[in-house]
């Protein structure tokens, strides 16, 4: 005779997710997810805001480094450890502060954040170059903003310039041995990227755009070429807390 499985859902969950309904096995997605206990759920934004939930006790928010849409691209990102923790939108004022001082002097620039969302001000690296002093005053300024220990931290790669003045090389946000040398557990370098051709045919100025990349101390956390700033930011902006 035939049987059919019983599935029981866990009702504590119903304000906190109220999109999916609690007879929704899964998160409605049983293809990709296995839900022993109705526990909470991660929910991970890809760079084009894609939602796909993990059903593992965590109710953290998360994106996955990828623009591939596909369920099953995004969790061989997430299997990957291409995944990095949601922040809260104000850190953009910071992100984008650090990048109009670094197009404008062409110098790394450097601030220090906490788990609080809190961050310090924007200081310029000594000589062009982020380095233990400058690494010291934002710490201690982070403080004196009431903020708490630094844990993680964010610093510019500038663009070289030839003698003409025109760009020779793009600051890409590849991880440096230096930038391993934080004791933070966790980094964010905001760089560039070329436009296409790494050259221009007219002898005019190098199309670029921005790209952030992630590292922890184990090095880079996924691409060594970064991520589209202005996506990483529209999902920050339209899913951060």
């Amino acid at each position: 005779m035939c049987s059919l499985r019983k599935i029981v859902f866990n009702k504590q969950w119903v304000d906190k997710y109220p999109s999916l309904s609690p007879f929704a096995y899964c998160a409605n997605n049983p293809v990709m997810l296995v839900d022993p206990d109705g526990r909470e759920i991660t929910d991970y934004r890809n760079l084009n805001g894609t939602l796909f939930h993990v059903e593992d006790g965590s109710s953290d928010v998360k994106i996955v480094l990828t623009g591939n849409n596909s369920q099953t691209e995004m969790q061989k990102a997430i299997s990957n450890g291409e995944v990095v923790d949601m922040p809260c939108k104000s850190v953009l004022t910071t992100f984008d502060n650090i990048y109009t001082k670094t197009d404008d002097k062409n110098t790394e620039h450097y601030a220090a954040g906490d788990d609080f969302g809190n961050m310090s001000d924007v200081f310029e690296g000594q000589d062009g170059m982020v380095d233990a002093k400058t690494i010291r005053k934002a710490r201690i300024n982070l403080l004196e903003k009431g903020g708490e220990g630094t844990t993680w931290d964010v610093h510019s790669h500038n663009k070289s310039l030839d003698k003409s003045g025109k760009i020779s090389d793009v600051g890409s946000p590849k991880v440096s041995e230096n930038d391993k040398q934080t004791p933070n557990k966790f980094g964010v370098i905001l760089g560039y990227g070329f436009k296409g051709p790494s050259f221009n045919s007219y002898g005019g100025d190098k199309e670029t755009n921005r790209r952030i990349g992630f590292y922890n101390s184990k090095g880079q956390i996924g691409s060594s070429n970064g991520y589209n700033y202005e996506k990483f930011s529209n999902v920050v902006r339209t899913y951060g807390y």
